[in-house]
């Protein structure tokens, strides 16, 4: 009895880890249980190429409770600090090739609290 149990318990973690599905096509984003709490990057789509040296981010927060204001990290730049939750933020001079942008939900200290988001994409240019 006990094996059939053990066994059930493994096929049903790996059909869920089979059924996560393709998440190309969905906003970057970190979020709790009924996604009441989360960092979501709407713009630009994880993956997708970009003819122009600059892009707009579009972003949207629900704090978490400790929750306080975002880091937005270009590459490897040093992070700006944003307080607005939702909005746009402008990359300029971007050069050719493949970037990476991250936003993370933070404390008032400027700990991360865990919720975060990142995308990549290419300037071909």
């Amino acid at each position: 009895m006990t094996r059939n149990y053990s066994v059930f318990i493994i096929v049903a973690a790996l059909m869920l880890a089979c059924s996560k599905g393709d998440s190309s096509k969905t906003p970057a984003a970190s979020a709790t249980a009924g996604g009441s709490v989360g960092v979501k990057i709407l713009m630009p789509v994880d993956r997708s190429k970009i003819n122009a040296d600059s892009v707009t981010v579009t972003y949207e927060v629900k704090p978490s409770p400790n929750g306080d204001h975002i880091h937005v990290y270009v590459d490897d730049r040093k992070p700006d600090v944003l307080r607005k939750l939702k909005g746009d933020y402008d990359i300029a001079g971007l050069t050719p090739g493949e970037h990476t942008v991250a936003i993370k939900e933070v404390n008032a200290g400027h700990t991360p609290t865990g919720h975060d988001a990142v995308v990549h994409f290419t300037v071909e240019k």
